[in-house]
């Protein structure tokens, strides 16, 4: 597909873009690879992540799906009656690739970890299925001065969806143990079904949940942060640096942890090996340059095997757009002015004064060696703001900031776009499939923003007109 591609944006805009090459993995579906290696490595049963037989690319590399967000936003208090599919479908899951991650029936039902999971997930899917626990949930909610959201079950095996899941029953722990207790009183004086089959989630339990739920946040919030509308190219390197580092300080930290260790090496492994798809990648190295709370230092600094040929890659190019902007500034600049042949000349006329002496003779630094230098440096953590630095400063690197430009505007992840795909699949379903392109367009834009949470403010007779408007410049 990607020299599909290639060939069509070659032939209609003449740029080759190399995507057969330069084709990187998106950045949330590589983290979703990350967990799986990991949790496939403890093993974890139902670890949160499956493979779709529908798909054709594999996992499904998007976070939030518009049905389960609408659901999850919802107010502490308000309950559905449709969640009848809440627990993990086993036969969604195809593991024909997975032969290098280890793992067996027989480690996962002895591993304590998955244990303590399945117990945790089991009374949360108990307590969302019934209308009647969900109601106790919020009466012992008040009572014990819990405030937080409802619960949600992590279904469709959803690893965003079951960090959310699993931390919403952390916070509320006092309230789960109090409905356990309570139904084993009923039980001992009522008798009939153990509703949830005799089990206790100890404070040790719940310890075990907030380690991993830990680990599932770090990745949520990163995941999260890279899909927004930000230069997101420019800070893979740096992102995937990060959670190297991370795994390796959780490991220093517990190194008794067998478990979560063996799982945060193998994550650590993934990480590394697509922090080296990333550096194969020149579109993403230049970005990372281009980024001013990174240029050449981080590769000075963290790479610095491919440091010398960064800065052969980023001279080479500032060379190349140097070039097309004197040639263009020629074309723009104004004639020579009239000079006198013979400057007039005064009695008693001063010596020529050279009021610089010291410049004589010394090279002035270019622009690139001046921005490479640090100038108007921008914090780490403001990296993913370096488009409003580069409006900033565009006077100060006129050839740098059309670089810029160009490379920053290139996005890590793919989930934006795979959303926008499925938004516009269910708008087109059902008896929709004759709307025409531009109407689908609108209606798809429409369900983005306000997933965005943006609130409309305004009269809706303005919208009508505007509908109204558009049928009949359509119609003329």
């Amino acid at each position: 597909m990607t020299e599909e591609v290639d060939q069509l944006v070659l032939s209609k805009t003449g740029t080759q873009l190399n995507l057969s090459r330069n084709h990187i993995r998106c950045f949330v579906h590589n983290i979703e690879l990350i967990l799986s290696a990991g949790f496939k490595a403890v093993p974890l049963a139902d670890a949160g992540l499956i493979k779709s037989k529908k798909e054709p690319l594999g996992f499904v590399a998007i976070l939030d799906p518009f049905v389960e967000e609408s659901e999850i936003t919802e107010e502490s208090g308000t309950f559905d009656d449709d969640d009848d599919d809440v627990g993990f479908d086993d036969d969604d899951t195809d593991d024909e690739n997975d032969s290098d991650i280890d793992g067996t029936e027989t480690q996962v039902r002895n591993n304590p970890i998955d244990a303590v999971l399945k117990k945790v997930d089991y009374v949360i899917r108990r307590i969302t299925d019934s209308k009647a626990k969900r109601i106790d949930f919020a009466t012992w909610s008040k009572n014990l001065g819990y405030s937080g959201p409802r619960l949600i079950a992590g279904y469709l095996s959803r690893w965003d969806i079951l960090f959310q899941s699993r931390d919403r029953a952390y916070n509320a722990r006092n309230v789960i143990n109090k409905l356990i207790e309570n139904e084993k009183e009923r039980h001992s004086t009522e008798g009939g079904t153990k509703y949830y089959k005799d089990y206790e989630i100890t404070s040790t339990d719940w310890e075990v949940v907030k380690k991993l739920n830990d680990v599932l946040g770090e990745f949520y919030y990163i995941a999260k942060k890279m899909e927004g509308d930000i230069p997101s190219a420019s800070m893979m390197l740096a992102e995937y640096w990060g959670i190297k580092n991370y795994f390796a300080k959780k490991i220093d930290a517990s190194p008794d942890d067998t478990d979560f260790n063996k799982m945060f090496a193998k994550m650590s492994e993934k990480t590394y090996e697509y922090l080296g798809e990333a550096m194969a990648c020149d579109t993403v190295i230049l970005a990372t340059i281009l980024n001013p709370s990174y240029r050449l230092s981080i590769f000075q600094m963290w790479f610095p095997s491919n440091y010398a040929y960064a800065q052969s890659l980023i001279q080479a190019q500032f060379n190349q757009r140097k070039i097309e902007y004197e040639a263009n500034l020629r074309f723009k600049e104004p004639g020579p002015s009239r000079v006198d042949d013979q400057p007039l000349r005064r009695q008693g006329s001063l010596e020529e004064v050279d009021f610089f002496p010291d410049t004589n003779g010394m090279e002035s630094e270019d622009e690139l060696s001046i921005y490479l230098r640090g100038k108007y440096k921008l914090p780490a953590s403001q990296a993913h703001n370096s488009l409003q630095w580069w409006k900033d400063h565009e006077d100060d690197f006129p050839i740098l900031s059309l670089l810029a430009r160009d490379y920053l505007a290139c996005c890590s992840t793919a989930t934006s776009l795979e959303r926008c795909f499925s938004a516009a699949a269910d708008t087109c379903a059902g008896d929709r499939e004759n709307v025409v392109a531009h109407t689908i367009e609108r209606w798809v834009n429409c369900n983005q923003w306000l997933h965005a949470g943006l609130i409309p403010d305004g009269e809706f007779q303005a919208v009508q007109n505007i509908i109204a408007e558009s049928i009949i410049a359509q119609n003329s």
